[in-house]
Formats: structure tokens, sequence, C-alpha cells
């Protein structure tokens, strides 16, 4: 979210394209620390303004000078937003701001968040891409009917219709060249749904030795990696 003359502006959509120019450069064996940047931080972006948009809708504003949020009435469009460092704007202005643009999460917020953690803290080519990676594999089951997210969240990172960009997951490029563990999303969200089975609160880092037997294992609500055989996050299970 940007604040440029009085006007709020959210990040666009990611186009699909640049998934797959990543993706089949790490086939090759490439590592491109740029192009994987230029993806990641654009995901992130947009991921950002899904969440941010998503909660001003239900009441928590972000402002968009300091990011401090700011309670409202829902439904209200006549109330005066106003921030302790100055910004102000009638709801109704923010609101269409992002009305139409495809900025909701609808039950994917704990994809999200994870997201958003995960990336924020990974250094590496490789921790980036493995990221990247998990989101993807979100995108990728909820498109194919596994998840049931109350809306397509793909389509509202992703630039285009859910069956195009289904497509375009399709077609993601693996080698035995590709970084290591790319594969794990894929066994993770087979065995531990989002949202229903986990919790991102914690982050660990991803021992190389442990990645195989950590993406085979199944999971369930008890039972979950140690903190010495974790990839990606180290799972916790919901409070009950």
């Amino acid at each position: 979210m940007q604040y440029v003359q009085g006007t709020i502006r959210w990040a666009s959509r990611v186009n699909p394209q640049d998934l797959l120019r990543l993706y089949h450069s790490d086939a090759q064996g490439f590592r491109d620390m740029e192009l994987v940047d230029q993806v990641g931080y654009a995901i992130l972006s947009r991921v950002h303004d899904v969440i941010a948009a998503t909660e001003a809708h239900y009441g928590r504003a972000a402002c968009p000078v300091c990011g401090a949020i700011i309670s409202h009435e829902e439904g209200n469009l006549e109330e005066i937003l106003c921030c302790p460092c100055g910004f102000a704007m009638p709801w109704r202005d923010y609101f269409h701001s992002y009305q139409g643009k495809k900025l909701h999460y609808g039950g994917a917020r704990p994809a999200l968040d994870l997201y958003v953690r995960s990336f924020t803290i990974a250094r590496s080519y490789e921790e980036k891409m493995r990221a990247i990676d998990a989101l993807v594999h979100t995108f990728h089951y909820e498109l194919q009917g596994r998840e049931r997210f109350s809306r397509p969240v793909a389509a509202n990172i992703l630039y285009g219709k859910a069956g195009e960009i289904l497509d375009t997951l399709n077609a993601l490029a693996y080698s035995s060249s590709s970084t290591g563990g790319l594969e794990c999303g894929l066994y993770r969200y087979e065995n531990y749904r989002v949202g229903a089975a986990f919790s991102a609160a914690s982050l660990d880092p991803v021992p190389v030795e442990a990645r195989e037997t950590y993406c085979l294992s199944t999971f369930t609500p008890e039972i979950y990696a140690p903190a010495q055989s974790v990839s990606f996050v180290r799972l916790i299970p919901l409070e009950k």
C-alpha cells in the first residue's frame, strides 16, 4: 500500500509468467537471486495488501502513511478515518480505493501469514524459493478443489482467471537440478491442511539432512516435526 498525492495505491496482482520463468530457471540449475527477489517481493507486497484491505473492510484500517491501525465502524461510509500521524480520509474514499480489486483473503489467511513470515526471514536463494513454493502449492491444491477456501485466493494474488492460473501452476518446471525441498509443500498440504491443522506460530531453520524425512511424514494435530527436523516452518498444533 502506498499513499501518493492523497490517493491510496495497492500492489498489483503478480504475473504468473514470472513464476514460470523462476521455476524454469531453477530447474535448469540457475540460482538467480535477482529473479527470486523480484517474484518473492512482488508476491509479498500483494499478500500484505490483500491482508490490509480485508482487515480494513472488517473495521481495522491500516494508515497508509504510518501503518497504525485505525478502528472504524463497519459499513459507515461517512465516518472519517483519523490517525495521530495526521492522516485523515473519509471511509468512503478508503473503501473505494480497494473495491473491486480482488483484495480479499477469503479463508486463506493462515497460508498468507505463513508466507509473510517465512519469506521475510529468508536470506538465501534456497530459503526464498522454498517459501514461494509453499504458497504456490497452497494455490495449486486450492484450484484443484482440494482446499475449500471461501473464494479462490490464488486469483487474488496472481493475475488471471482461476483456470488460467491452474494451467500455469501445472506447467511449473521441476528437475533433479531444482532447489532441494521444493516438492515438500506438495507432501505437506496432502497431509496437513492449511488453517485447519496447523498454525505458523514458530519458524525454524531448515536442516538439509532432515528435509526428506520431514516431507514424507504424515502429520496429525498431535504430532509435529521435532525442532531439529523441520523444513520451512516448525509445525505446531492449533489450540483446542
